[in-house]
């Protein structure tokens, strides 16, 4: 998989398996989202964060 690859959809897809089916708890579910808006916020440049990054749940 390449950066380019994901989006908002397969993050949240992420997120939601983590919670639903991995019964991990919201805490983790948005404490796994703060991750990945951190690592976008350092990888990808300023024209691209703002639609790339998910808002929190």
């Amino acid at each position: 998989m390449t950066l380019e690859e994901l989006d908002r959809d397969l993050v949240f897809a992420f997120l939601d398996e983590l919670e639903e089916k991995r019964n991990n708890s919201i805490t983790t579910r948005n404490a796994r989202l703060a991750a990945i808006r951190s690592f976008f916020r350092r990888r990808l440049p300023p024209t691209r964060r703002s639609s790339a990054l998910p808002n929190a749940c």
